[in-house]
């Protein structure tokens, strides 16, 4: 089942998220149209959130949740182990670069729709708004460090 709005990224197919978090075989260019095709989907998720449909956000929700999911079990274990191996194995084949514009892309688009799930949330708004306020009150009850304060609190770090 493909949607609508998803659709207008191109080719897409919801098997197409598997293969973007864990691409089995690939060489350079490959990893370029993965890239290339995450942060157009991060960009969607961070303009359109409110225009995709309920199921829409379900799969793009679903999908960073799995991402994310790092179970202690085995099966868990197993997961991250597989994962690891197979973004050492994109790194030998295309390159650093491309690599590490494939792992900001998809590290992009986890916290565009981890940041829609949070804003989305009914007490959002009155929670920032409650802790700017009391930060705010408790910022006026502290002095300014010093430079020598610093130096010192950088040091014991």
């Amino acid at each position: 089942m493909t949607t609508a709005v998803l659709k207008q990224l191109g080719q897409f197919s919801p098997q197409d998220f598997s293969k973007i978090s864990k691409p089995r075989r690939v060489n350079s260019s490959r990893l370029e149209q993965f890239t290339g095709f995450l942060d157009q989907l991060a960009i969607l998720v961070e303009q359109q959130w409110d225009n995709l449909s309920n199921d829409e956000q379900t799969l793009l929700t679903t999908m960073v949740y799995d991402a994310l999911n790092e179970s202690g079990e085995v099966q868990g274990w197993l997961k991250r182990l597989t994962q690891r191996l197979s973004f050492a194995w994109m790194l030998l084949n295309s390159g650093e670069d491309a690599f590490v514009q494939y792992r900001n892309a998809v590290y992009r688009l986890i916290n565009a729709v981890l940041d829609k799930i949070e804003r989305s949330h009914p007490d959002y708004d009155r929670k920032l708004s409650e802790t700017l306020q009391e930060t705010l009150a408790d910022s006026e009850n502290y002095s300014a460090m010093t430079q020598d304060e610093f130096g010192e609190w950088l040091t014991s770090l």
